[in-house]
């Protein structure tokens, strides 16, 4: 006969919910027993919860979140939601997407300063409400920057310094993240990019209050992902993508990578190849 576990996973053809599941282990078990359990799983399969950043920025095998070992993160978009009902926009052919070529061209120039401080960088889509077309969605990128080994006065300075160049006055910026567990709590400040006060400490950092963060610094609604995406008008642009950005010291990491399965000497293959080519660092 065979063992109850090996039954269950050969049998079992996912009838039935997780909430089911879990009341049938609590009932069996106990609440003491269950908690157990529960935080074991929690553990084994890195569940987090909905809110984590984690969500939005990439965190698999040989990814910039991977490689990071104790590091700040700092959220930022110099793209300025275009107001699609001025004459500009309204009587130019093609108004709106000339505006937006125009914050890309800006973008590209960002991630080059960015690279030319030792920095890496992930890159997020992002979205803001038009204020003038119901059910319409302005799309551009969110940087999200890694301090790599620059000290936390260091990095707040040079990210400060960057920033302030495209007349974005506030930057949310993490404290050091050091646990990368899945109830990992993480901690953020608000700063001025002139004074470099301390505007705003906030003792829990999840999308929500990054998405409030970049709905206050714009005037209009911001959401990284869109509910109903499908029944909304998406104004983007697609041409001149900008991809991810490994410092010099984490591609030396990713090449002395020992992998241990296809998939990822795959990807390891792709990221090495991606590392040697001359445009790469500039």
């Amino acid at each position: 006969m065979e063992k109850n576990m090996k039954y269950v996973m050969h049998n079992m053809t996912h009838s039935g919910n997780v909430v089911d599941w879990l009341m049938c282990i609590e009932n069996f078990f106990g609440k003491e027993q269950t908690e157990r359990f529960c935080e074991y799983y929690i553990n084994v399969h890195q569940i987090i919860d909905k809110d984590d950043i984690r969500n939005i920025i990439p965190r698999h095998t040989l990814s910039i979140y991977w490689t990071m070992k104790s590091e700040q993160i700092a959220f930022i978009s110099i793209y300025n939601p275009i107001n699609t009902n001025i004459k500009l926009i309204k009587n130019r052919e093609q108004g709106m997407q000339r505006a937006q070529e125009l914050y890309r061209r800006k973008d590209i120039e960002f991630s080059k300063k960015i690279k030319k401080l030792g920095y890496s960088y992930e890159t997020i889509l992002g979205n803001w409400k038009d204020k003038n077309e119901k059910d319409t969605y302005q799309r551009e990128y969110v940087f999200v920057i890694f301090s790599e080994d620059a000290n936390e006065d260091k990095f707040i300075n040079d990210i400060c310094n960057l920033v302030n160049e495209y007349n974005k006055k506030e930057i949310l910026i993490t404290e050091n993240i050091k646990d990368k567990g899945p109830r990992a709590n993480l901690e953020s400040k608000i700063y001025d990019t002139v004074t470099r006060a301390e505007v705003q400490k906030n003792e829990q950092t999840g999308i929500e209050l990054i998405e409030r963060y970049f709905s206050q610094i714009s005037n209009t609604k911001f959401l990284f992902k869109i509910p109903y995406e499908n029944n909304k008008k998406i104004i983007e642009l697609k041409d001149k993508k900008i991809s991810r950005y490994y410092s010099k010291t984490k591609q030396e990491l990713i090449k002395k990578v020992h992998v241990n399965s296809f998939n990822i000497g795959m990807l390891k293959q792709a990221l090495v190849s991606e590392f040697s080519k001359d445009s790469y660092d500039n």
